[in-house]
Formats: structure tokens, C-alpha cells, sequence
């Protein structure tokens, strides 16, 4: 293994003979550090051994609950995540960080993702998670909070609920600097998928992976433009302006 251009190098961690081979190897691991790569989520089956060898450390296991594992989910709902804000400047990440892992989700391949605009109409609403499914068809609803600190940490909480029961099927929490939020939404969407048994191809993890290289401050835009609701002109141009700012701020930030 030599060091090549970092797209040919993410292929060939991905190829399993590759895995296997390469995986007890300690040269393997600080090829991976020295070019720069972010940490492997839980979902990669080279997570716990990435833990051990370049970090000295087990990876970390999540909540689950006990739901029978055989139900698969093709239809989802992301419900409005609660805002637990240290001041009321800050409450709008949650509706931001809701929309654009609803958005995220939408990409997976057989995975149908109920539009957040649809989806929204149950923020703070008492009527039950069995109910909501069968108003929206959906066979699971995704939930959670955000809980962003005076010291600038963010916590995302989240919990998987099946449609019929309400019951907990998977649920886990995130937790780091708010810089490192594209991160943790990153991790939230894998696990998901990973819980779901959806299929995430190659293509659509390299495409998560690089939310984790955007510049901070264009990031922050493009959650402001997020959060920018209505379909009036003045709502129109406030969100134009935000992602305006992004690419200002980072011209490589497509995504906004």
C-alpha cells in the first residue's frame, strides 16, 4: 500500500480482502492518520479495530433496545428534534440539525423519507408516536433532542421508535465541540441506516464524509438557511443570502 490520491486510497480500505489483510497492521493505521482521514464511524467494520491500533482504545457501543431485529424499515419519518438551548439565540439548530439528517436520510437508496415539511407539523405535538406513523405511513419515526452548551459543546440525542408500538428500537448519543457537528450528524445518519439495514453505498459515504471537511463558519450559514421556514420571497432571500455567505466563506462549500 503506497500513498496515492486519497480517493483511490478510501476504495481500498473499502475492498473486504483489503480489510482483511491490512487491518492488524500497524503502518496500515498511521498511513490512515498521516493522510489526514477523520476517525471511521461505529457502522464500519473497521471501527473497533481503527480504536485499538490507532487510538489505543475499544470503540464505544450503543444503546439498543431489545426490539425484535427481523422488521425491516423502508419508510421513515424525521420528527422535529427538542431544543435544549442554554440561551434562546441558539434554539433553531435543532430544527436545523432535524431537517438536514431528514435530508440526508432522503438519499438512501430504498429508504422512503417522509418530506420535513410534512414531518414538522409534530413539533411539541401530544399525539402518539403510533399515531403519527399511521397519519404519515411511516414504519418508524426518528426523535430526538440537541442540547447545545455554554461551552459551545453540542449533545444530539436519538432515538429510533417503531411506527406500530412506539417502543425504542435503537437510540444513542453524540456528543463534541459544535465545530464538530457535521460529524456527529454524520454518525447519527450511519447508525441509523446501519439499525435500518439500508443500503449505503460507497458513493453516498464518501458524499457524508466530506461534510466533515466543510469550513465551520460556512457550515453555520447553510444550518441558518436550513432554518429559514416559509415559502414567501422575504424567506426566499434570507435563505439566498445565508448560502450566499457559505460560498463567501468556503467557494468549495457546493452544498450550499
Amino acid at each position: 500500500y503506497e500513498k496515492r490520491d486519497g480517493w483511490s486510497f478510501l476504495y481500498s480500505i473499502r475492498n473486504p480482502h483489503f480489510t482483511r489483510m491490512m487491518a492488524d497492521e500497524p503502518d496500515f493505521w498511521s498511513l490512515v492518520g498521516e493522510m489526514g482521514y477523520p476517525p471511521f464511524p461505529i457502522t464500519h467494520p473497521l471501527h473497533e479495530k481503527e480504536q485499538e491500533m490507532r487510538f489505543g482504545k475499544k470503540a464505544p457501543s450503543s444503546t439498543t433496545s431489545a426490539v425484535s431485529e427481523e422488521k425491516h424499515i423502508r419508510k421513515l419519518a424525521v420528527l422535529p428534534f427538542r431544543s435544549i438551548a442554554s440561551t434562546s439565540s441558539q434554539a433553531w439548530y435543532s430544527d436545523a440539525i432535524s431537517e438536514m439528517i431528514s435530508i440526508e436520510l432522503g438519499k438512501i437508496e430504498n429508504l422512503g423519507v417522509t418530506g420535513y415539511t410534512s414531518a414538522s407539523r409534530y413539533k411539541d405535538s401530544e399525539i402518539s408516536i403510533p399515531e403519527i406513523a399511521r397519519e404519515l405511513d411511516r414504519d418508524a419515526l426518528l426523535t430526538g433532542s440537541v442540547i447545545h452548551l455554554e461551552n459551545d459543546e453540542i449533545i444530539i440525542t436519538a432515538s429510533l421508535l417503531e411506527g406500530t408500538t412506539g417502543e425504542s428500537r435503537w437510540g444513542n448519543q453524540f456528543k463534541g465541540p459544535s465545530e464538530d457537528l457535521p460529524r456527529l450528524q454524520r454518525e447519527v445518519i450511519l447508525e441509523v441506516t446501519q439499525n435500518i439495514k439500508a443500503i449505503v453505498t460507497p458513493e453516498q459515504e464518501i458524499n457524508l464524509a466530506k461534510w466533515e471537511n466543510v469550513n465551520k463558519k460556512a457550515f453555520e450559514y447553510y444550518l441558518h438557511g436550513i432554518a429559514e421556514k416559509g415559502y414567501s420571497e422575504e424567506v426566499g432571500n434570507r435563505r439566498l443570502h445565508f448560502a450566499e455567505l457559505a460560498i463567501e466563506e468556503d467557494p468549495n462549500f457546493a452544498s450550499a
